[in-house]
């Protein structure tokens, strides 16, 4: 209720009744009228010259949902201008709600809403922050959908078992990158490193955190551990390679630890101090863009193009990654040249190339060009031609009793007339597509003669 007290003519404002006589005012103040005043009445207001308000009143940043800008937002900022005469805030960061997977607004009446406890209980705090921000854009509703935070406990878990792989294979925690000795792979990292510090500095200072997210998740997954720790293995290996190859992968865990930070805490918490004396990852120093090798992107593109395009090879005529390959390269450019010869070991590491050869001749090959590199595989090693050919003939003969089953029924009035117009659209396409199959089935089967 209202602290106002009436007498007569006479109005007191206080919480505790003045004394007998008195009633208090029977309206009531909603609760938005006292969380309006919580910009400066937690800071020592009235008191103006207050340490606490004067160091942080205006705030900096206002985080609310969207559906009580009218409530809250706006009753702050009139009872701001009311009493100190200054915005209560100097920026408003506005989100969405979290909605059902259905897209419903959680509530009471439909049962749907989730206790965030049982959630934590299941795949932890960290599991369940880096769910929101990653998929929570401004302003924009969100669907609580628990594939997503099993998604966002799996990537936590591939972040442990990176940082586990390089606790396994560092020597010292306090080595130091040696600039003149990094091999091109170590270049590529860091400098793809510093330019994902720079795009998420640019979305954290936008607000933008599931874009920040998306862009450290992309480059600790597809390019950090999917590409450098493999690489790195090989660089283990080598004794001159060994101690700058720790000093890079102990680099890079770090800045990633820290740049993950505000999203997930605990677990970067504990990850950093397995690695560094400090105290706390919260009172490190930000990351910041210190790399910049021009050369390593183009040529580590070229890698990862060869690499990828044998992959797909491989896949397509299903052969296991197990078996070794005879290639050949075609090099016109010199410094992709130069490049090939230098990490040769590399090629012939991720490619498993029985022989690896250079600008030489090879019969009865498969061609597979990129941008700067024409691969020649020898056919042998991906088929079997008496395999293939037992293979194409039994597609061929089963093609042939799906064609003349099909032409029947398409010729079938009773079917054409009987039969929903789905069904026989259905078997036209069928039709169509056992005719493509067919040809070139016997296509395959004419290079065989």
């Amino acid at each position: 209720r209202i602290p106002a007290w009436f007498k007569g003519d006479e109005v007191k404002v206080q919480v505790e009744c003045p004394g007998e006589g008195w009633v208090q005012d029977e309206d009531v103040l909603d609760t938005w009228f006292s969380s309006a005043l919580w910009p400066f009445s937690t800071l020592g207001w009235p008191n103006e010259e207050h340490p606490d308000f004067k160091r942080y009143y205006p705030t900096d940043v206002l985080v609310t949902g969207y559906d009580i800008i009218f409530f809250w937002v706006s009753r702050m900022m009139f009872q701001g201008y009311e009493f100190t005469h200054k915005d209560p805030f100097k920026t408003v960061l506005l989100h969405g709600l979290i909605r059902d997977k259905e897209g419903r607004k959680m509530s009471k009446s439909l049962g749907n809403g989730v206790d965030p406890m049982d959630v934590i209980d299941t795949y932890g705090a960290d599991a369940l922050r880096y769910f929101v921000v990653s998929n929570s854009a401004p302003g924009m509703d969100t669907r609580y959908e628990i594939e997503k935070v099993e998604y966002s406990w799996n990537f936590i878990n591939k972040l442990w078992n990176i940082s586990r792989f390089v606790f396994m294979n560092i020597d010292d925690y306090n080595v130091e990158i040696d600039e003149e000795k990094l091999t091109i792979f170590d270049q590529w990292i860091l400098t793809r490193l510093s330019e994902t510090i720079e795009t998420v500095d640019n979305f954290y200072d936008r607000y933008e955190f599931n874009e920040a997210s998306q862009t450290m998740t992309s480059f600790i997954w597809d390019e950090f551990a999917s590409w450098y720790l493999e690489i790195s293995k090989v660089s283990l290996q080598n004794e001159s390679l060994r101690k700058n190859t720790q000093a890079v992968l102990l680099y890079v865990l770090k800045d990633i630890m820290k740049l993950l930070h505000p999203f997930i805490p605990f677990v970067t918490e504990k990850l950093f101090l397995e690695i560094s004396d400090e105290p706390s990852i919260m009172i490190s120093e930000w990351p910041k863009k210190k790399y910049k090798f021009h050369d390593s992107k183009q040529l580590f593109k070229t890698f990862e193009d060869v690499v990828t395009k044998i992959r797909n090879l491989r896949n397509e005529y299903q052969v296991a990654l197990s078996k070794p390959l005879d290639i050949v390269l075609d090099i016109d450019n010199n410094d992709v040249l130069n490049f090939v010869k230098k990490y040769e070991i590399y090629f012939m590491k991720f490619l498993n190339a029985k022989t690896f050869k250079i600008n030489a001749y090879i019969e009865n090959a498969i061609l597979i060009t990129t941008s700067f590199i024409n691969l020649h595989i020898l056919k042998s090693d991906l088929i079997d031609p008496k395999a293939e050919l037992e293979a194409l003939l039994k597609q061929k003969n089963t093609l042939e009793k799906e064609i003349i089953r099909s032409k029947n029924m398409l010729e079938n009035e009773k079917f054409l007339q009987k039969a929903p117009k789905e069904k026989v659209l259905e078997e036209r396409t069928k039709y169509d597509q056992y005719l493509k199959q067919y040809e070139e089935i016997v296509k395959r089967l004419e290079k065989h003669v």
